[in-house]
């Protein structure tokens, strides 16, 4: 019988180009983790995803604020 071992972390990236001409348009990663690691990196991206939300919220206001100076200028 074989053995066979498991890497603590695996990646596989896709680039995807769907576009007719074959432009490419984006890329996709997806993480498979093995045991404990899993949920310090499950905190990691709560924590990312937090920050990246909060960026997001700040850019609307941003574009608000440069659509309400747009607006008075007309």
């Amino acid at each position: 019988m074989s053995e066979t071992s498991q890497a603590e972390t695996f990646t596989e990236r896709i680039d995807v180009t769907t576009q007719p001409d074959g432009a490419f348009i984006g890329t996709l990663e997806i993480d498979v983790i093995h045991g404990d690691h899993q949920q310090d990196r499950i905190a990691a991206l709560q924590e990312e995803n937090t920050a990246l939300h909060a960026e997001v919220l700040t850019l609307r206001n941003r574009v608000r604020e440069l659509e309400a100076v747009l607006n008075g200028l007309d």
